[in-house]
This record gives C-alpha cells, sequence and structure tokens, in this order.
C-alpha cells in the first residue's frame, strides 16, 4: 500500500476530514489532499507529525512494517471489521481514566 492510500486509510478510520488532519499537524488541506493521492511524498518532518497525531509508528506509514511492529499490516487489514476500527479508533480517543472504565467493563 502506497504512503497516501495510507494516510487516507488512517484519516478515514479516525472519522476525520483532511481540513482537520492538516490543521492539527500544521499543513495546507490541499497538501494533505496532494500526499493522499501520491502526487507528492510528505517530508520525513510531517511523517513524524502524522506518526504522533495517529499514534502509530512512522514505519508504519512507510510501509516498512504495522503499528504493532511486524510485516503483518495486509493479515491485520483483513482481520479487522470496519465496526472493529471504529470501535479501536473511539477507545484510542477516550481518557485514560474511560479507558479503565471500559476494560473494567469488559473485564479484561
Amino acid at each position: 500500500m502506497k504512503i497516501g492510500d495510507k494516510l487516507k486509510e488512517l484519516r478515514l478510520t479516525a472519522n476525520l476530514t483532511q481540513q482537520q488532519v492538516a490543521a492539527a499537524i500544521d499543513i495546507s488541506r490541499s497538501t494533505l489532499s496532494q500526499y493522499e493521492n501520491g502526487l507528492i511524498e510528505p517530508t520525513a518532518s510531517v511523517i513524524a507529525k502524522l506518526s504522533k497525531f495517529f499514534q502509530i509508528s512512522s514505519d508504519f506509514i512507510l510501509g516498512l512494517e504495522d503499528d504493532f511492529g511486524s510485516k503483518t499490516y495486509e493479515k491485520l487489514q483483513n482481520a479487522v471489521t470496519p465496526e472493529e476500527r471504529k470501535i479501536l479508533n473511539a477507545y484510542r480517543n477516550l481518557s485514560p481514566s474511560n479507558r479503565e472504565m471500559i476494560l473494567r467493563m469488559l473485564d479484561i
């Protein structure tokens, strides 16, 4: 998967607009659009900002490995439904205390 495709998937999975992501990492919406469409490649500093924003490794964005540190992204992508991705993203956006409450409710 190309960098632009990964960026678009990350953004859509997080239910964010291009404007929201662009504002968060201090670039223009049109620049983000060009990244997503493969017209230009993000710089190292932009990749660093994106990895911090999405809480993933820069290697994942670059296609070197998934965010778990292994080369199983394609397998994981097919194993997780869109609904499960939404749940995971919602969980990642929770405060630490709300995460703890959810884990207690699930008895994990």
